[in-house]
């Protein structure tokens, strides 16, 4: 009995170290962002609204919407996206990666309405690089500001602040700032899980990078400058992939020092929730781009997974010591005094497991404006390690289809 305290007690200490600080890693952030926020007042001496006018006076910006037959997303994000509050000069460019809809007819008519709304299209005949890549790439190129922010058409953007509280981060002292990009909850259980899933990969990210290690970024919600993407040639890294482009620009030529992620809720973006098989599938998506990713990125990732171990570990071990005192208990028809000072430190190490997972969680919630999770957060633990098996054997099977094999050839004819 003594042993099973003594690995549940290891095992809590392991869990607060690898996965509850990255619980609390949004609070941390938020806090740090707002303890910065009265230095720039003071230095501008203007409050509120009226610095982020006098700031954003001098900028030009270049917001790059890649749509592939998405004419519908289109639709409601372009008018939210004409209509931001920002002082300075900017630019729309949406690039038409599809031609089976009718997304050129509706740029034509909007070209009419907003000045500042430009368009180009990937030619029908590119088949060698994965159109998202080739369209966010044409965009940026086209871009005539330095920095080029990139949102997907299904963004959802919840503030006419958006764009000009974004701008106010894109300092000559970075290279990359992404914000906070998250489904919006619809109340189901597949929100829940989707929603969960994708802040629990951005807490890590924060994390590691606050660590100095970058693991990759969002597909939205980021700015990157024109200069730095041009001068490790975009996405040329992972032309052979036909996903997971931002993670592998990111882990391959980012730098931590100049690279921001900022978890204010006046930047978050907002996304429709995905269709189940959808949903599978970007797990598997995300897996096949760890492999190409470096080997501190992938260490992250054992570290994840160890931290889930650990939780069904911790349960397991928890049961097993219940049921051996009941047997035991049995046995002799009476409670055994001599074993109080065991079930005392498990049930003291059980609540602390089970308060601290939910306490930070909580604070991290708060900070980002999320749904709670509580008790979904160790439901989710013990399912994981049976999904990512799944997800493997999904990898394999389809392990073909992650390569581009066309690429190479098409490479050396050229």
């Amino acid at each position: 009995m003594t042993y099973i305290v003594l690995i549940v007690a290891a095992l809590t200490l392991l869990l607060a170290w690898w996965r509850w600080r990255d619980f609390y890693e949004p609070a941390y952030l938020l806090r740090r962002e707002q303890q910065e926020q009265p230095e720039s007042e003071t230095q501008t001496s203007y409050e509120g609204d009226d610095m982020l006018r006098h700031y954003n006076k001098h900028l030009q910006l270049s917001v790059v919407v890649p749509a592939c037959n998405q004419a519908a997303a289109l639709r409601t994000l372009i008018p939210v996206l004409m209509q931001q509050q920002f002082e300075g000069k900017f630019e729309v460019i949406v690039v038409n990666a599809g031609h089976a809809d009718d997304t050129e007819m509706l740029l034509e008519q909007w070209r009419e309405v907003y000045p500042n709304l430009r368009s180009t299209a990937i030619p029908s005949t590119a088949r060698y690089i994965a159109p998202r890549k080739l369209a966010i790439t044409l965009g940026i190129r086209a871009a005539r500001s330095e920095w080029a922010l990139v949102l997907h058409p299904g963004c959802v953007l919840h503030s006419a602040k958006w764009l000009s509280r974004f701008a106010r981060y894109l300092t000559d002292d970075c290279n990359y700032v992404a914000g906070y990009i998250n489904y919006d909850d619809d109340g189901t259980l597949l929100a829940r899980r989707a929603i969960y899933e994708r802040l629990r990969r951005q807490q890590t990210r924060w994390r590691a990078w606050r660590n100095g290690v970058l693991t990759g970024g969002e597909a939205g919600n980021y700015a990157l400058r024109k200069s730095w993407f041009m001068q490790h040639q975009g996405f040329a890294d992972s032309l052979a992939l036909p996903f997971g482009e931002e993670d592998i620009l990111l882990a391959h030529h980012g730098d931590a020092a100049r690279c921001r992620f900022v978890v204010s809720p006046a930047l978050r973006v907002g996304e429709e929730v995905p269709t189940r098989a959808a949903l599978a599938w970007q797990r598997v998506e995300l897996a096949e781009t760890l492999r190409h990713l470096p080997w501190r990125v992938r260490l992250y990732a054992w570290r994840n997974a160890l931290a889930t171990l650990s939780v069904v570990a911790l349960v397991a071990l928890v049961a097993v010591y219940a049921a051996l005192r009941l047997w035991a208990d049995g046995q002799a028809a009476t409670y055994t005094l001599q074993a109080w000072p065991c079930d005392a430190a498990i049930v003291l190490l059980s609540a602390t497991a089970a308060v601290a997972a939910i306490r930070t969680m909580h604070r991290g919630c708060q900070a980002l404006e999320e749904r709670e999770f509580t008790l979904y957060m160790c439901w989710h633990a013990l399912w994981q390690p049976w999904r990512s098996c799944f997800v493997a054997l999904r990898r394999w099977m389809h392990r073909r289809d992650f390569v581009r094999r066309a690429l190479p050839a098409a490479l050396n004819e050229q």
